[in-house]
């Protein structure tokens, strides 16, 4: 990779950092209370949670590895199946990790989609990697990418859910308000006589709470 190969990529990650700030505050504004603030704290734990998963598959692959030594020098290498268990779990933990901060910050998304974004991510480095073999952009992308593609998917869930959330019935307006609450509209009908005869009919929405 060239001089400007890792400023490039510096401005690629910070353009993605950027939109997903613009449509974290954009759902903050239109789909409740989950937001921008959120958003970040949900790919810092995310992000944490990817690299002590790494860092313990590599403590835990080198102690049970194979060294070697010769007059120069010692080689240890990590146990492979203790790799393969440990990156295979990687997206897994990272996807709970995202999808459980972001619940409890009030976030309503879907642990598939988080999921999907999670491994999505994750093929960014491994794309870097088999077109430039740079180790640095490598490692950069690895650490920033899962995180990331695993809370935008999230965000995108949470933003179909609370969409979901508000439906027209027959019966009137089912809405899920923030607080958990189930307020049903239904038509109320009144029924009154007039001074030179006849009926008067008069029909509004009462307003049920659960």
């Amino acid at each position: 990779m060239s001089r400007r190969g890792p400023a490039r990529l510096a401005v690629a990650i910070a353009a993605l950092a950027l939109s997903f700030a613009a449509s974290g505050r954009t759902t903050a504004a239109t789909h409740g209370s989950y937001g921008v603030g959120d958003g970040i704290v949900t790919f810092l734990a995310g992000d944490g949670t990817l690299v002590l998963v790494e860092a313990l598959t590599f403590l835990v692959g080198i102690e049970l590895g194979d060294d070697s030594c010769d007059s120069d020098a010692c080689t240890i290498e990590p146990h492979p199946a203790v790799l393969v268990v440990g990156f295979s779990a990687a997206p897994f933990l990272v996807s709970a990790t995202i999808k459980g901060v972001a619940d409890g910050l009030g976030g309503r998304g879907e642990l598939l989609p988080t999921l999907a974004g999670t491994v999505g991510g994750a093929l960014v480095p491994l794309s870097v990697w088999l077109a430039t073999e740079d180790e640095d952009a490598t490692l950069i992308t690895a650490l920033v990418f899962p995180a990331l593609g695993g809370t935008l998917g999230y965000v995108l869930s949470h933003v179909a859910a609370a969409d979901d959330a508000t439906a027209d019935v027959s019966a009137g307006a089912l809405l899920l308000g923030r607080g958990g609450d189930l307020s049903l509209g239904v038509p109320g009908v009144g029924v009154a006589p007039e001074p030179g005869g006849g009926l008067s009919v008069a029909m509004s929405l009462v307003d049920l709470r659960f």
